[in-house]
C-alpha cells in the first residue's frame, strides 16, 4: 500500500486522538514558561517528559550554564539500535510572556471557532504537540519506520 493510499487511515487515527492532543496542549498552555521563570520552564519540561514517556522516550534534564534559566530537556527513545539512523527533532520550552503580561492582557487558553488562542499555542507548545502527533502517528500507522529509527527530541530552555 502506498503512502497516498494510507492517508485516510492516518487522518482517521489522528482525528480520533484530537481531543487527547488538544488536552495535552491545554495542559502545556496553562503553565507559564516565560524565559525568566525557571520554575515554570522546569514544570513544563517535566510535563513534556511525562507526556512522551508512553511513546517510549526516556528523559534527561540538563542544567543550563546560566543559573537563572530552566533546565534543557533531552528525550531519546529508550531502546537504541546501534545500526539505526538517529533523527533529532528540535523545539524549545520557553515562551515570551511573563505571568504579569498574561494577566494584564487576559492571555490564556481560549478557543474561538477553529482557532485556539493562548501563550505558546503556536510557538512552541503547539509545535511540541505536533511532534508528538507525528511520532504517535508513525508508531501506530507505520511501526516499521518508527522502530527503525533512534529518535531524539531536544528542547532548549531558552529560544
Amino acid at each position: 500500500m502506498t503512502a497516498f493510499e494510507q492517508a485516510p487511515g492516518w487522518r482517521n487515527y489522528l482525528d480520533s486522538k484530537m481531543p487527547f492532543y488538544l488536552d495535552m496542549l491545554q495542559q502545556m498552555v496553562a503553565i507559564n514558561s516565560f524565559t525568566a521563570n525557571p520554575a515554570g520552564v522546569n514544570k513544563l519540561s517535566r510535563l513534556t517528559a511525562e507526556m512522551f514517556a508512553p511513546l517510549g522516550f526516556a528523559a534527561e534534564f540538563v542544567a543550563p550554564e546560566a543559573a537563572e534559566l530552566g533546565d534543557h530537556l533531552v528525550m531519546t527513545t529508550a531502546v537504541q539500535r546501534p545500526d539505526a539512523p538517529t533523527i533529532s527533532l528540535i523545539s524549545h520550552l520557553d515562551t515570551v510572556f511573563s505571568e504579569a503580561e498574561e494577566a494584564y492582557h487576559d492571555f490564556h487558553w481560549r478557543p474561538e471557532g477553529k482557532v485556539i488562542y493562548g501563550p505558546g499555542t503556536v510557538d512552541i507548545k503547539g509545535g511540541t504537540v505536533l511532534i508528538y502527533m507525528l511520532l504517535d502517528g508513525l508508531r501506530q500507522m507505520a511501526p516499521e519506520i518508527y522502530n527503525a529509527v533512534n529518535w531524539q527530541i531536544l528542547l532548549d530552555s531558552q529560544e
